[in-house]
């Protein structure tokens, strides 16, 4: 009935379809008006999401200035530590690590464990943090404000990531500059920055 209805709509009268169909003409009626109200409200719906703008991002200057503000406050946590001295695990890695401190090792870092040729034993395969060193070694010797700016700058970066993350998850500069910070300046992360090797 109904698509008897659609397709007579402008082809015959409301008596002519009730007729036709064996209804009421006020069921005609009803049908009509609940159509026209359903094409109305879609219409609106489709309207409305074209008039929609696209999901907010923000600025160029408010991320220049968030990650500024990111990085600003990480190096001015952290810059304390730049002169501390290499202890520890860093004595077994860097200080005493001659293979660690030529060059044309690197190649061999991607099949060697991290404490290869030294006094320690250990099965950790980290070619990338020995490359990082060797290349450290040749820019800043046994200087430790070198590894030490390497591990700021890293932490630096990796809150950079966070912002980056929460602003696509949430849209929202604000959130992504506090998820930022509080990643960046969370206490926590104070061993992980400040022991090169840790």
């Amino acid at each position: 009935q109904a698509k008897y209805i659609i397709d007579n709509l402008h082809k015959q009268s409301v008596k002519e379809m009730a007729g036709a169909l064996g209804v009421k003409e006020k069921d005609i009626r009803r049908f009509i008006e609940a159509q026209r109200y359903e094409n109305k409200n879609v219409k609106n719906e489709a309207r409305t999401e074209e008039q929609m703008p696209p999901a907010a991002s923000p600025s160029v200057w408010i991320v220049i200035i968030s990650l500024a503000l990111i990085a600003i406050l990480s190096f001015a946590a952290y810059f304390n530590m730049l002169h501390n001295d290499l202890l520890w695990d860093d004595e077994i890695l860097i200080t005493n690590n001659a293979y660690m401190k030529n060059p044309a090792n690197i190649p061999e870092f991607f099949t060697k464990n991290i404490t290869y040729q030294t006094s320690d034993k250990s099965n950790f395969y980290r070619p990338i943090q020995m490359v990082i060193y060797a290349v450290t070694h040749m820019a800043w010797k046994l200087n430790p404000v070198g590894y030490h700016l390497n591990s700021i700058l890293a932490h630096i970066l990796v809150a950079f990531l966070v912002y980056w993350l929460i602003q696509i998850l949430c849209k929202n500069a604000f959130m992504s500059l506090a998820a930022g910070l509080l990643f960046a300046l969370n206490p926590m992360h104070t061993e992980a920055v400040t022991y090169v090797s840790g």
